[in-house]
């Protein structure tokens, strides 16, 4: 019986928690060096940071 409320707790934990999602489009102007080999993209919740 503890096992099946836990379980069925579980459960209704797992289904109700909220989900997030967003799209993120990247735009830059390349590098004219020849030494460049890449780019390093950050990520947070404040912009220019």
């Amino acid at each position: 019986m503890k096992l099946t409320l836990l379980a069925a707790s579980l459960l209704v934990l797992c289904t109700t928690l909220p989900v997030r999602a967003a799209s993120v489009h990247l735009a830059w102007n390349p590098s004219p060096g020849r030494s460049v080999v890449g780019y390093k993209v950050h990520y947070g919740i404040k912009s220019g940071v």
